[in-house]
């Protein structure tokens, strides 16, 4: 795995989605998101599907900060992104 940069969170969580997709957001769209990572009664929900399966919304678990994000690439082609949400950014 690769460092390529980091990722900020200023709202305990983080939003996975197709660029062509974010000027459809709204206010809603974030209240989604809350509820994709809060859920009453259910302190295990971190993370679900959200805008009918168009991206995945997840806790960062430590609240607000800046994430490494990593890459593991195989014939020149992203195969995998891991965002570290527990190692300090460097």
């Amino acid at each position: 795995m690769k460092k390529i940069g980091t990722v900020s969170v200023d709202s305990g969580q983080l939003l996975i989605v197709d660029p062509c997709y974010i000027s459809e957001l709204t206010e809603e769209h974030y209240e989604e998101c809350c509820d994709a990572t809060c859920e009453e009664g259910n302190p295990f929900k971190n993370y679900d599907q959200v805008f009918n399966k168009l991206g995945i919304c997840s806790s960062s678990g430590w609240g607000d900060g800046e994430y490494n994000v990593y890459v593991e690439e195989r014939e020149g082609r992203v195969m995998k992104i891991v965002i570290d949400f527990e190692e300090e950014v460097d």
